[in-house]
């Protein structure tokens, strides 16, 4: 049977546990699960024990594991995920990945069955060494999140001035080994001021990064105001200046208009570029909301769900669901590139689009959606 073709597999592998717990970030304030270990595993709540059996995985990973064995659940997920659907990034993302200190063993396992591999972390768990262990590999690269340079309009993320200096001390080096890196940065109330300052710390290696506004409720107290939206279109206006390190005018516009008018209205088909999986096999409708309905497991794909996924029918990409209306983030470039909005060139600025194969991916998936008018 043919496998079904997507740019990202985004495998969220310990989305229980993030060493961070930054203000805006809804999926995990209040949380029930906490980073402890007792006698070498895990302590989990009795739900989770609750989901692993709803879900059937019982015989797949212990009653109380240790962070090796939720890993091992992530790699059999992803072979799984291997038979039915063909990626060509495998994106690792959590909670926070570097908690589990085999992480690079668990990378040289797995990062030869695609083109390249991109690890999303907060960047406080790693040292130098851990860099040129990886950069050894050849095609993983670094999505890290921060804010800003400077420790006060970086506080929604992190209290911790010697966490701060990890993470930019981590950038410098990465930036240093030309490793591709992009940055996610959230654009608060805090930060937005400085937002101009930020772009040019950053500008130099191969980096990209991606502003994004808060989402959801934490929006009512750390999101940006109207008033402040002045520094965006200054940065707009001289976008020239910032073009190495931003991924396009256009995606900068659109931030703008979004943070304006509170409502997304361009159409979204993020989900038929990037297959949304979790530890357990779960697939979702897309990787940016976990309020949308699932489609299936990997453990256990139905014959609808796989033909709605290989024909694109998962998903109205003109619908205006109630979670996204607040949404952009990176993933927003497929919406821009199906538009026409940006250009082959504009892509390959990006890291995620330097490995070979990738470019010829994303215009393979966007023909066929256009063909069927989608």
């Amino acid at each position: 049977m043919e496998k079904i073709p997507f740019v990202i597999n985004d495998l969220v592998l310990f989305e229980e546990f993030c060493n961070l717990k930054c203000q805006y970030c809804e999926g995990f304030c209040p949380s029930e699960y906490k980073f402890q270990i007792k006698d070498g595993r895990l302590v989990l709540p009795e739900s989770w024990k609750t989901k692993v059996a709803q879900l059937g995985l019982k015989d797949q990973i212990p009653e109380n594991p240790n962070i090796d064995d939720l890993f091992d659940l992530g790699l059999e997920v992803a072979r799984r995920t291997r038979e039915v659907f063909d990626v060509t990034v495998l994106k690792l993302s959590g909670g926070e990945i570097f908690l589990n200190h085999h992480l690079i063993d668990f990378l040289r396992r797995i990062h030869s069955d695609y083109l390249a591999v991109q690890l999303l972390t907060n960047g406080t768990l790693f040292t130098e060494r851990d860099i040129d262990l990886i950069a050894e590999l050849e095609n993983v690269y670094f999505q890290i999140s921060l804010d800003h340079h400077n420790f006060e309009r970086n506080r929604t993320r992190t209290d911790s001035p010697k966490l701060h200096q990890r993470v930019l001390r981590n950038i410098c080096y990465i930036q240093e080994r030309n490793l591709g890196l992009e940055i996610n940065c959230v654009i608060t109330r805090t930060n937005i001021g400085g937002l101009g300052e930020f772009l040019s710390y950053l500008n130099k290696g191969n980096t990209i990064i991606f502003p994004r506004p808060v989402r959801g409720k934490p929006k009512e107290t750390l999101g940006a105001i109207l008033e402040q939206l002045g520094t965006l279109k200054t940065i707009l206006d001289n976008y020239d200046q910032y073009q190495e390190i931003l991924p396009s005018r256009v995606y900068l516009e659109k931030v703008i208009e979004l943070m304006e008018s509170n409502q997304r209205e361009q159409d979204c088909y993020v989900p038929f570029f990037v297959l949304g999986t979790n530890n357990y096999g779960q697939i979702n409708t897309c990787t940016c909301s976990g309020e949308l309905p699932l489609i299936g497991s990997v453990f256990n794909l139905e014959d609808r769900a796989r033909e709605h996924l290989s024909e694109q029918k998962q998903y109205n990409p003109k619908s205006r669901l109630r979670p996204c209306k607040d949404c952009i983030n990176q993933y927003g470039i497929f919406d821009l590139y199906v538009k026409g909005l940006i250009s082959n060139d504009e892509l390959v600025k990006i890291p995620t689009f330097q490995y070979p194969g990738v470019i010829e991916r994303t215009k393979a998936i966007k023909n066929k959606l256009l063909k069927t008018n989608r």
